[in-house]
């Protein structure tokens, strides 16, 4: 039985919080690999919102440097700092939603993954987690809602139906 079962099923005596952490950092200390701790975070790949607004930029602009996507970011309305959109594009290149075009300062980023590709990853994901996998219901959601469909919306949705027939 690891550790981290026996301190799951141990329920004959009532632990204080700090008995709780001290044993739950010994588990972790006995742990021998990262993910079998308890207390660490799982990596994420997905997009954070700013992670998001930043990616947007490069698929907007292409090829540019973290000062040129900041600026775009200002010009649409969103004031996020210079160093705040470095550090984002830093986490983005570890994610590898962008890559390095060259090796020389001011750095040239591209975005490696599309906006296709991740638009239809974050649906996919919102059709597993929030409609058990299920496309009807998120159709019924987006298209039984209160607000009807204007005359552009009805003629595209029209258009997509015969293509897809």
């Amino acid at each position: 039985m690891t550790p981290h079962l026996f301190l799951l099923k141990k329920k004959s005596r009532n632990y204080s919080f700090r008995e709780c952490f001290r044993l739950l950092n010994l588990v972790n200390q006995i742990c021998t690999t990262k993910s079998e701790t308890l207390m660490n975070r799982p990596s994420k790949k997905g997009l954070t919102e700013r992670e998001l607004e930043v990616m947007h930029s490069f698929w907007e602009l292409g090829e540019v440097t973290a000062a040129e996507a900041r600026d775009d970011l200002a010009e649409r309305g969103i004031d996020i700092a210079y160093v705040t959109v470095a550090n984002l594009v830093r986490i983005l290149v570890e994610k590898q939603y962008l890559k390095a075009i060259n090796s020389a300062r001011p750095f040239r980023y591209m975005a490696i993954r599309s906006f296709g590709d991740v638009s239809g990853s974050l649906i996919g994901d919102l059709i597993k987690r929030v409609f058990h996998g299920s496309r009807e219901q998120l159709l019924l959601q987006v298209l039984g809602g209160r607000r009807r469909l204007s005359a552009k919306e009805r003629a595209l949705l029209e258009q997509v139906l015969k293509e897809k027939s």
